[in-house]
């Protein structure tokens, strides 16, 4: 699945780039390092999903996939300055507060039925 989505950007690329002409080979070591340092970090990232896959089940998997958008909006704004604008945080805040439910759930579900947190939060397991 992974192959056919890297086809499928490579395609978009290809398209986008003819259509408004703005393909440029890199032209000095720093981009070449670059384009190859980012190879490199998201061949690891998807190996360390798939090996993850592997060995734990899917749920938590996912969880710590979705927070990939916390986690881009924190090193975005600590190390480039950028401050998202009114639509990224909202989006930011949905994916943070659907994560804290999930894990909250997850952790309902491994209590026994005659808990007090269990019994006050049962509106999260429905």
């Amino acid at each position: 699945m992974t192959l056919v989505f890297g086809i499928i950007g490579v395609v978009q690329a290809f398209i986008l780039t003819q259509i408004f002409h703005v393909f440029q080979f890199p032209t000095n070591l720093y981009d070449t390092i670059f384009i190859l340092a980012l190879m490199s970090l998201a061949f690891f990232g998807q190996m360390a999903i798939i090996l993850a896959l592997t060995c734990e089940q899917a749920g938590p998997v996912a969880l710590v996939r979705c927070c990939d958008v916390i986690f881009g909006f924190t090193l975005q704004f600590i190390f480039l300055g950028v401050i998202p604008d009114s639509l990224s945080a909202i989006g930011g805040s949905i994916v943070l507060i659907c994560v804290a439910i999930i894990g909250v759930r997850k952790w309902l579900s491994t209590l026994t039925e005659d808990n007090t947190q269990r019994r006050r939060l049962k509106f999260l397991l429905i």
